[in-house]
């Protein structure tokens, strides 16, 4: 019978609702989460931080004092932290033999599925492979993937250890697969999704002008609610989502102040949550936001087929 290690006791102890085991997991995951959020957010910034006040670098962001801070570094760090945190990964690591929390911490960080995963919640999307690229060949979902991304063919074939020849052989039969089929787009999309599912462009990396000439990640505030059908859809959501996507997105107001008014309104408890800090409401406005396009895009659909 295996003997219970101490990360095992404190971990057990937190599944158990042990707020001070609790405190301690957390702290293990903060040690692992930093250095990796701080190299993906740099990594996948393209040109937003001309345009924001960067919170986890201030001399590689916007310089200007009015320039408004970017929430993609809390909201990831809170991603990253409720993926290390949940029940399902705590069990697994106390079935596990032998091993200390921040070495299973350390291993899930730097593994692909949380680096896709991380990429689905940072970018709206969620990447699948279809069953006939899948079957082309051994290294099809890999090279589907990096192609996706954006990698060079050259760097991919590197990567699998495969000739430039068999990879470009391969690039090209897995691009005549999805043209066939009319499904190239899936390979290539031209850019980022907005809160009413149309396609925007995404940032150029080379271009320096004026914030004005970038493409921002999400539609402007004062158009969010102009349309009936995200009007439709912002109903589904709860009362804190709906607060806090209308407070941030359309009153334009920052963390601190939407978290001074849900504390104000005795709703930092609301349905279980806790909101405690800014990062939550980051967490939850970005959640709420993929959510709406969601329901967005179902409501869209139910009336296309109505019609």
């Amino acid at each position: 019978m295996e003997t219970m290690t101490e990360d095992k006791v404190l971990v057990r102890q937190a599944l158990n609702g042990d707020s001070s085991a609790m405190s301690w997991v957390q702290s293990i995951a903060y040690e692992v989460i930093d250095k990796k959020n701080y190299f993906l957010c740099k990594k996948y910034c393209a040109n937003y931080h001309h345009i924001f006040r960067c919170t986890l670098d201030l001399l590689f962001g916007a310089k200007e004092a009015s320039a408004p801070l970017c929430d993609f570094g809390n909201d990831s760090f809170e991603w990253m932290l409720q993926f290390l945190i949940h029940k399902n990964r705590l069990k697994n690591f106390v079935e596990k033999d032998g091993e200390k929390l921040l070495h299973y911490y350390t291993f899930i960080i730097h593994s692909v599925p949380l680096l896709e995963r991380w990429k689905d919640h940072r970018f709206g999307r969620r990447i699948r492979v279809p069953y006939y690229i899948q079957t082309l060949h051994q290294h099809a979902v890999k090279v589907f993937l990096y192609l996706y991304d954006g990698d060079d063919i050259q760097n991919i074939a590197q990567r699998l250890n495969m000739s430039a020849k068999e990879a470009k052989i391969l690039k090209t039969s897995i691009e005549k697969a999805l043209i066939n089929r009319n499904k190239l787009h899936t390979l290539y999309p031209t850019g980022a999704v907005t809160h009413t599912g149309e396609m925007i462009s995404e940032p150029d990396h080379g271009q320096t002008e004026s914030s004005n000439d970038l493409s921002l990640p999400f539609p402007a505030p004062e158009t969010l609610l102009d349309q009936q059908k995200i009007q439709e859809a912002l109903k589904k959501l709860d009362l804190i989502e709906q607060f806090i996507l209308s407070a941030m997105d359309i009153d334009n107001l920052g963390a601190n102040d939407v978290l001074a008014a849900i504390q104000e309104e005795g709703l930092q408890h609301y349905q279980g949550r806790i909101i405690d800090h800014i990062d939550k409401i980051y967490y939850i406005r970005n959640k709420a936001r993929i959510r709406l396009k969601q329901f967005f895009m179902d409501n869209t659909l139910l009336k296309e087929t109505e019609s």
